[in-house]
Protein backbone atom coordinates (compact mmCIF):
# COMPACT_ATOMS: atom_id res chain seq x y z
CA UNK A 1 0.00 0.00 0.00
CA UNK A 2 1.27 3.45 -0.94
CA UNK A 3 0.35 6.04 1.66
CA UNK A 4 0.93 9.80 1.64
CA UNK A 5 -1.70 10.37 4.34
CA UNK A 6 -1.06 11.25 7.94
CA UNK A 7 -1.63 8.45 10.42
CA UNK A 8 -5.12 7.03 10.48
CA UNK A 9 -7.10 4.94 12.92
CA UNK A 10 -8.93 1.73 11.98
CA UNK A 11 -12.41 1.32 13.49
CA UNK A 12 -14.29 -1.96 13.75
CA UNK A 13 -17.40 -0.90 11.80
CA UNK A 14 -18.54 -2.28 8.44
CA UNK A 15 -20.08 1.06 7.57
CA UNK A 16 -20.09 4.47 9.20
CA UNK A 17 -23.22 6.14 7.89
CA UNK A 18 -23.00 9.49 9.67
CA UNK A 19 -20.04 11.13 11.39
CA UNK A 20 -20.39 14.61 12.84
CA UNK A 21 -19.23 16.23 16.05
CA UNK A 22 -22.60 15.66 17.73
CA UNK A 23 -23.87 12.57 15.89
CA UNK A 24 -22.36 9.20 14.97
CA UNK A 25 -24.19 6.26 13.35
CA UNK A 26 -22.43 3.07 12.26
CA UNK A 27 -23.12 -0.63 12.00
CA UNK A 28 -21.40 -3.99 12.14
CA UNK A 29 -23.27 -7.25 11.51
CA UNK A 30 -26.71 -6.77 13.06
CA UNK A 31 -25.84 -4.02 15.52
CA UNK A 32 -26.07 -0.25 15.07
CA UNK A 33 -23.91 2.03 17.18
CA UNK A 34 -25.71 5.32 17.78
CA UNK A 35 -24.10 8.27 19.59
CA UNK A 36 -25.76 11.66 19.95
CA UNK A 37 -24.06 14.05 22.33
CA UNK A 38 -23.93 12.10 25.63
CA UNK A 39 -26.37 9.40 24.55
CA UNK A 40 -24.69 6.20 23.29
CA UNK A 41 -26.50 2.95 22.62
CA UNK A 42 -26.26 -0.30 20.68
CA UNK A 43 -29.41 -1.15 18.72
CA UNK A 44 -30.21 -4.50 17.09
CA UNK A 45 -31.57 -4.24 13.56
CA UNK A 46 -34.81 -5.97 12.53
CA UNK A 47 -34.23 -9.33 10.85
CA UNK A 48 -37.74 -10.15 9.62
CA UNK A 49 -36.68 -9.30 6.06
CA UNK A 50 -33.75 -11.75 6.06
CA UNK A 51 -35.53 -15.08 6.48
CA UNK A 52 -33.18 -18.08 6.80
CA UNK A 53 -30.17 -15.96 5.91
CA UNK A 54 -30.09 -14.38 9.36
CA UNK A 55 -28.39 -17.49 10.82
CA UNK A 56 -25.22 -16.48 8.93
CA UNK A 57 -25.11 -12.98 10.39
CA UNK A 58 -22.12 -13.68 12.71
CA UNK A 59 -19.77 -14.59 9.81
CA UNK A 60 -18.25 -11.61 7.97
CA UNK A 61 -17.38 -13.44 4.73
CA UNK A 62 -20.89 -14.90 4.51
CA UNK A 63 -22.45 -11.51 5.26
CA UNK A 64 -20.46 -10.19 2.33
CA UNK A 65 -21.44 -13.11 0.07
CA UNK A 66 -25.17 -12.88 0.88
CA UNK A 67 -25.21 -9.04 1.04
CA UNK A 68 -26.36 -9.17 4.65
CA UNK A 69 -24.12 -6.22 5.47
CA UNK A 70 -25.87 -3.98 2.94
CA UNK A 71 -27.95 -1.47 4.88
CA UNK A 72 -28.31 2.29 4.57
CA UNK A 73 -29.10 4.57 7.53
CA UNK A 74 -29.90 8.28 7.68
CA UNK A 75 -30.80 10.34 10.77
CA UNK A 76 -34.05 12.18 11.53
CA UNK A 77 -35.03 14.19 14.59
CA UNK A 78 -36.78 11.23 16.26
CA UNK A 79 -34.04 8.69 15.47
CA UNK A 80 -33.16 7.31 12.05
CA UNK A 81 -34.35 5.56 8.90
CA UNK A 82 -33.00 2.16 7.89
CA UNK A 83 -33.24 0.49 4.47
CA UNK A 84 -32.57 -3.26 4.36
CA UNK A 85 -33.47 -5.91 1.76
CA UNK A 86 -36.12 -3.77 0.10
CA UNK A 87 -37.75 -2.75 3.40
CA UNK A 88 -37.84 0.73 4.88
CA UNK A 89 -37.86 1.06 8.68
CA UNK A 90 -37.93 3.96 11.11
CA UNK A 91 -36.47 3.77 14.60
CA UNK A 92 -37.69 6.01 17.41
CA UNK A 93 -34.94 6.66 19.92
CA UNK A 94 -37.28 7.84 22.69
CA UNK A 95 -39.56 4.80 22.45
CA UNK A 96 -36.82 2.30 21.47
CA UNK A 97 -39.15 1.02 18.78
CA UNK A 98 -38.84 -0.11 15.14
CA UNK A 99 -41.60 0.49 12.62
CA UNK A 100 -41.73 -1.13 9.17
CA UNK A 101 -43.03 1.56 6.84
CA UNK A 102 -45.59 0.50 4.26
CA UNK A 103 -43.28 0.74 1.24
CA UNK A 104 -41.52 -2.09 -0.57
CA UNK A 105 -38.75 -1.16 -2.99
CA UNK A 106 -38.12 -2.86 -6.34
CA UNK A 107 -34.52 -3.49 -5.33
CA UNK A 108 -32.62 -4.96 -2.40
CA UNK A 109 -31.18 -1.57 -1.47
CA UNK A 110 -30.57 1.75 -3.18
CA UNK A 111 -26.97 2.70 -3.82
CA UNK A 112 -25.32 4.55 -0.96
CA UNK A 113 -26.07 7.95 -2.50
CA UNK A 114 -29.49 6.77 -3.66
CA UNK A 115 -30.80 7.73 -0.22
CA UNK A 116 -30.83 11.53 0.05
CA UNK A 117 -31.46 13.44 3.27
CA UNK A 118 -32.10 17.08 2.35
CA UNK A 119 -33.90 20.20 3.57
CA UNK A 120 -36.61 19.47 0.98
CA UNK A 121 -37.28 15.99 2.30
CA UNK A 122 -35.84 12.48 2.25
CA UNK A 123 -35.62 10.70 -1.10
CA UNK A 124 -35.02 7.10 -2.21
CA UNK A 125 -33.99 6.14 -5.75
CA UNK A 126 -34.35 2.47 -6.70
CA UNK A 127 -31.30 0.45 -7.77
CA UNK A 128 -31.18 -3.17 -9.01
CA UNK A 129 -31.74 -4.48 -12.54
CA UNK A 130 -34.23 -2.94 -14.94
CA UNK A 131 -37.75 -4.36 -14.78
CA UNK A 132 -41.22 -4.08 -16.26
CA UNK A 133 -42.28 -1.47 -13.71
CA UNK A 134 -39.55 1.12 -14.18
CA UNK A 135 -37.35 2.57 -11.46
CA UNK A 136 -39.01 4.96 -9.02
CA UNK A 137 -38.09 7.87 -6.78
CA UNK A 138 -39.88 8.21 -3.44
CA UNK A 139 -40.09 11.27 -1.21
CA UNK A 140 -40.95 11.67 2.47
CA UNK A 141 -41.67 15.04 4.06
CA UNK A 142 -42.48 13.61 7.51
CA UNK A 143 -39.12 12.03 8.37
CA UNK A 144 -39.87 8.65 6.83
CA UNK A 145 -43.28 7.93 8.32
CA UNK A 146 -44.96 8.05 4.90
CA UNK A 147 -43.69 8.06 1.32
CA UNK A 148 -44.94 9.23 -2.05
CA UNK A 149 -43.67 8.14 -5.47
CA UNK A 150 -42.75 11.46 -7.07
CA UNK A 151 -41.14 10.15 -10.26
CA UNK A 152 -41.13 6.93 -12.26
CA UNK A 153 -38.88 6.12 -15.21
CA UNK A 154 -40.44 4.26 -18.10
CA UNK A 155 -39.81 0.53 -18.00
CA UNK A 156 -36.38 -0.36 -19.42
CA UNK A 157 -35.51 3.31 -20.07
CA UNK A 158 -32.69 3.02 -17.53
CA UNK A 159 -31.13 0.14 -15.66
CA UNK A 160 -31.18 1.83 -12.27
CA UNK A 161 -30.67 5.02 -10.26
CA UNK A 162 -27.12 5.70 -9.08
CA UNK A 163 -27.39 8.90 -7.11
CA UNK A 164 -29.71 11.61 -5.82
CA UNK A 165 -28.11 14.94 -4.92
CA UNK A 166 -29.37 18.14 -3.30
CA UNK A 167 -28.25 21.31 -5.07
CA UNK A 168 -28.15 23.87 -2.28
CA UNK A 169 -27.61 26.72 -4.75
CA UNK A 170 -30.65 26.17 -6.97
CA UNK A 171 -32.71 24.21 -4.40
CA UNK A 172 -33.15 21.34 -6.85
CA UNK A 173 -32.76 17.55 -6.84
CA UNK A 174 -30.25 16.02 -9.27
CA UNK A 175 -30.66 12.43 -10.45
CA UNK A 176 -27.92 10.27 -12.02
CA UNK A 177 -28.70 6.94 -13.73
CA UNK A 178 -26.81 4.16 -15.58
CA UNK A 179 -25.24 1.88 -16.78
CA UNK A 180 -24.95 1.56 -20.58
CA UNK A 181 -24.78 4.69 -22.73
CA UNK A 182 -28.52 4.67 -23.38
CA UNK A 183 -29.20 4.31 -19.62
CA UNK A 184 -26.98 7.22 -18.56
CA UNK A 185 -28.97 10.35 -17.75
CA UNK A 186 -28.64 13.38 -15.53
CA UNK A 187 -31.89 15.07 -14.49
CA UNK A 188 -32.60 18.21 -12.47
CA UNK A 189 -35.96 18.51 -10.72
CA UNK A 190 -38.05 20.63 -8.41
CA UNK A 191 -38.28 19.09 -4.92
CA UNK A 192 -41.75 17.71 -5.71
CA UNK A 193 -40.66 16.66 -9.25
CA UNK A 194 -43.40 18.83 -10.76
CA UNK A 195 -40.78 20.08 -13.22
CA UNK A 196 -38.01 17.76 -14.44
CA UNK A 197 -35.26 18.85 -16.84
CA UNK A 198 -32.78 16.55 -18.56
CA UNK A 199 -29.28 18.00 -18.28
CA UNK A 200 -27.54 15.37 -20.41
CA UNK A 201 -27.68 11.75 -21.54
CA UNK A 202 -26.41 9.09 -23.91
CA UNK A 203 -22.77 8.55 -22.94
CA UNK A 204 -20.56 7.44 -20.06
CA UNK A 205 -19.62 11.02 -19.20
CA UNK A 206 -23.11 11.34 -17.65
CA UNK A 207 -22.63 8.21 -15.52
CA UNK A 208 -21.89 9.00 -11.87
CA UNK A 209 -22.66 7.86 -8.32
CA UNK A 210 -22.08 11.19 -6.58
CA UNK A 211 -22.15 14.94 -7.25
CA UNK A 212 -20.26 17.92 -5.84
CA UNK A 213 -22.35 21.09 -6.00
CA UNK A 214 -20.49 24.38 -6.32
CA UNK A 215 -21.71 27.89 -7.01
CA UNK A 216 -20.98 27.90 -10.74
CA UNK A 217 -20.59 24.21 -11.50
CA UNK A 218 -21.84 20.72 -10.69
CA UNK A 219 -18.98 18.21 -10.70
CA UNK A 220 -18.49 14.47 -10.64
CA UNK A 221 -16.18 11.62 -11.55
CA UNK A 222 -17.38 9.09 -14.09
CA UNK A 223 -17.96 5.68 -12.56
CA UNK A 224 -17.60 3.90 -15.88
CA UNK A 225 -15.66 0.60 -16.12
CA UNK A 226 -16.10 0.78 -19.89
CA UNK A 227 -13.90 3.72 -20.87
CA UNK A 228 -11.32 6.16 -19.52
CA UNK A 229 -12.55 7.89 -16.35
CA UNK A 230 -12.47 11.69 -16.10
CA UNK A 231 -13.47 14.38 -13.64
CA UNK A 232 -16.43 16.19 -15.21
CA UNK A 233 -17.71 19.74 -14.69
CA UNK A 234 -21.12 20.99 -15.76
CA UNK A 235 -21.17 24.79 -16.07
CA UNK A 236 -24.45 26.24 -14.87
CA UNK A 237 -24.23 29.46 -16.92
CA UNK A 238 -24.10 27.92 -20.39
CA UNK A 239 -24.83 24.23 -19.85
CA UNK A 240 -21.45 23.16 -21.21
CA UNK A 241 -19.73 20.02 -19.95
CA UNK A 242 -15.97 20.11 -19.33
CA UNK A 243 -13.77 17.00 -19.33
CA UNK A 244 -11.02 17.11 -16.73
CA UNK A 245 -8.34 14.91 -15.20
CA UNK A 246 -8.02 11.20 -15.94
CA UNK A 247 -7.89 8.83 -12.97
CA UNK A 248 -6.93 5.19 -12.54
CA UNK A 249 -10.41 3.66 -12.60
CA UNK A 250 -14.12 4.11 -11.88
CA UNK A 251 -14.97 6.34 -8.93
CA UNK A 252 -18.21 5.69 -7.11
CA UNK A 253 -17.77 8.07 -4.20
CA UNK A 254 -16.34 11.55 -3.73
CA UNK A 255 -17.04 14.09 -1.00
CA UNK A 256 -16.33 17.75 -0.37
CA UNK A 257 -15.01 18.80 3.05
CA UNK A 258 -14.98 22.58 2.80
CA UNK A 259 -11.48 23.49 1.64
CA UNK A 260 -10.73 20.10 0.09
CA UNK A 261 -12.38 17.03 -1.39
CA UNK A 262 -11.63 13.31 -1.43
CA UNK A 263 -12.46 10.65 -4.01
CA UNK A 264 -11.90 6.89 -4.04
CA UNK A 265 -11.67 4.60 -7.04
CA UNK A 266 -13.24 1.16 -6.88
CA UNK A 267 -11.61 -2.09 -7.88
CA UNK A 268 -14.05 -3.90 -10.14
CA UNK A 269 -13.62 -5.27 -13.68
CA UNK A 270 -13.47 -3.42 -16.96
CA UNK A 271 -11.36 -1.61 -19.54
CA UNK A 272 -11.09 1.66 -17.62
CA UNK A 273 -8.85 0.20 -14.91
CA UNK A 274 -5.22 1.22 -15.26
CA UNK A 275 -4.06 -1.14 -12.48
CA UNK A 276 -5.41 -3.53 -9.83
CA UNK A 277 -5.47 -1.04 -6.97
CA UNK A 278 -7.93 1.23 -5.21
CA UNK A 279 -6.79 4.87 -5.25
CA UNK A 280 -7.60 7.62 -2.77
CA UNK A 281 -7.43 11.11 -4.30
CA UNK A 282 -7.38 14.56 -2.72
CA UNK A 283 -7.95 17.97 -4.29
CA UNK A 284 -7.85 21.52 -2.91
CA UNK A 285 -8.70 23.30 -6.18
CA UNK A 286 -11.24 20.83 -7.66
CA UNK A 287 -9.09 20.64 -10.79
CA UNK A 288 -6.00 18.68 -9.81
CA UNK A 289 -6.56 15.41 -7.97
CA UNK A 290 -3.50 14.01 -6.19
CA UNK A 291 -3.15 10.29 -5.57
CA UNK A 292 -2.46 10.18 -1.82
CA UNK A 293 -2.84 6.45 -1.11
CA UNK A 294 -3.38 3.11 -2.82
CA UNK A 295 -4.86 -0.10 -1.46
CA UNK A 296 -5.06 -3.67 -2.76
CA UNK A 297 -8.19 -5.69 -3.37
CA UNK A 298 -8.32 -8.64 -0.97
CA UNK A 299 -8.45 -11.20 -3.78
CA UNK A 300 -11.82 -12.81 -3.03
CA UNK A 301 -13.78 -13.48 -6.26
CA UNK A 302 -15.48 -10.24 -7.22
CA UNK A 303 -18.51 -11.86 -8.81
CA UNK A 304 -19.44 -13.44 -5.46
CA UNK A 305 -17.83 -11.26 -2.80
CA UNK A 306 -18.21 -7.90 -4.58
CA UNK A 307 -15.79 -5.24 -5.66
CA UNK A 308 -13.29 -3.33 -3.59
CA UNK A 309 -14.87 -0.07 -2.44
CA UNK A 310 -14.17 2.85 -0.11
CA UNK A 311 -17.22 4.86 1.00
CA UNK A 312 -17.25 8.26 2.72
CA UNK A 313 -19.51 8.75 5.72
CA UNK A 314 -22.03 11.58 5.56
CA UNK A 315 -21.26 14.45 7.90
CA UNK A 316 -18.23 16.65 8.48
CA UNK A 317 -15.74 14.06 9.79
CA UNK A 318 -13.57 12.06 7.40
CA UNK A 319 -14.37 8.38 7.84
CA UNK A 320 -13.97 5.88 5.01
CA UNK A 321 -15.62 2.44 5.17
CA UNK A 322 -13.87 -0.35 3.27
CA UNK A 323 -15.10 -3.47 1.53
CA UNK A 324 -12.94 -5.98 -0.29
CA UNK A 325 -9.81 -4.01 0.67
CA UNK A 326 -6.83 -6.10 1.76
CA UNK A 327 -6.43 -5.89 5.53
CA UNK A 328 -9.40 -3.50 5.87
CA UNK A 329 -12.45 -5.45 4.70
CA UNK A 330 -15.39 -4.64 6.98
CA UNK A 331 -13.41 -1.87 8.69
CA UNK A 332 -13.51 1.93 8.65
CA UNK A 333 -10.59 4.36 8.42
CA UNK A 334 -10.76 7.54 10.51
CA UNK A 335 -8.43 10.34 9.36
Amino acid sequence: MKNKMNDYEVLDFEMVHWADYDLFIAHKANEITYKKQNDMRIISMPTDCLGWKKIFMPIRKVRRLLRLDKVIITPVSSGFILIRFGNVYTYNIKDNQWFNVNILLNCRNPMYNGLLNSSAGIYIGEYGNSNGIGKRIFRSIDEGESWQCVYQFKADSIRHIHCLGWDQFEKKIWVFTGDNDEDCRVLKAEPDFSVVEEIGSGSQKWRACHAIFREHTVEWFMDSPLEEVHYMKYHRRNGEIETGQVVAGPIWFAKEYGEFALAASVQETGLSHKDKLLHLYKSTDFINWNDIATFEHDGWPKSYFRFGTMTFAHGSKVMISCEGVKGLDGKTIRL
